[in-house]
């Protein structure tokens, strides 16, 4: 879906990446699937590296907010729980 929007606005030049699934295939009710898989297929790189990438290249700087569900989160945790305690400590 990401991809067509993406499409649709010109602006491809976004990279978009994948997360791990959170569901079966046909599992999820998808009101815009129709829609969504008239996209031009892009391939797209692994989210929880980028993520645990990201963290290694500036630890101590990265401030991460994510939305539910945080099954990426949990997955770059599992992956490298150490890498994953160098982001930004907030303190509020």
């Amino acid at each position: 879906m990401v991809d067509r929007f993406l499409a649709q606005t010109h602006h491809t030049d976004h990279p978009v990446l994948q997360g791990i699934e959170c569901h079966k295939a046909g599992e999820a009710k998808f009101s815009q699937a129709a829609w969504a898989r008239r996209a031009e297929s892009r391939s797209h790189a692994d989210a929880i590296e980028f993520i645990l990438r990201t963290i290694r290249e500036h630890p101590g700087d990265v401030t991460l907010i994510s939305v539910a569900p945080l099954t990426n989160l949990g997955a770059a945790i599992d992956r490298d729980p150490q890498t994953f305690r160098k982001l930004k400590a907030n303190r509020h």
